[in-house]
């Protein structure tokens, strides 16, 4: 146990039984980056250490490339100033496809939860990080079973155990396409 965990539990867990006031400013910061007003894909990317970064973000440009006449905004999930590169693949597919919104996350973890809340009935998460799944989960946003290391294989097989956890390593731009469409044809 740390100050990170609570009897084992990571602490995200509670975010719906806290009092997210105080967060709401980095909410309208966010809503002030970013718009939804329709049926929109939320992607996240984070750096790997390893191939999985240029492998994520090629199926990433290979699904913008299909999906341009849907609403997509693609995050990533820390300060441009961290991933400049990262950062920059953004500006490109911003500047290539009108549909693409980009954001880089200089907000509390917490208006991402706030964010999905809110939008849950129109959004749809693609995303290896632990807590944007569990946030996209606690808000009732559908989500992409998509895992980059044990601790996310771990909760999505929790939330979802009937389901099959898709590994970086392995995933195509198939899967991430079939899982637009679908998202697309509940909305």
């Amino acid at each position: 146990i740390n100050k990170h965990t609570e009897l084992d539990t990571d602490m995200a867990w509670h975010i719906r039984e806290l009092d997210l006031t105080p967060y709401k400013e980095d909410l309208q910061r966010l809503e002030g980056r970013v718009r939804v007003t329709g049926p929109t894909v939320f992607i996240t990317l984070r750096r790997f250490n390893n191939e999985s970064q240029n492998r994520l973000q090629k199926i990433v440009a290979e699904c913008l490339q299909q999906n341009q006449n849907k609403q997509v905004i693609v995050a990533l999930m820390e300060p441009q100033r961290v991933d400049p590169a990262g950062y920059a693949a953004l500006q490109n597919w911003q500047q290539q496809y009108k549909n693409v919104q980009i954001l880089d996350f200089s907000f509390n973890p917490l208006a991402l939860f706030l964010f999905f809340r809110k939008y849950h009935d129109q959004l749809a998460y693609v995303g290896p990080q632990f807590h944007g799944i569990l946030s996209a989960h606690l808000a009732g946003v559908p989500y992409l079973p998509l895992a980059y290391d044990n601790k996310v294989h771990n909760l999505l097989n929790y939330l979802q155990p009937d389901q099959p956890t898709l590994r970086i390593e392995a995933l195509q731009t198939g899967d991430v396409q079939r899982f637009i469409d679908g998202a697309y044809e509940r909305a």
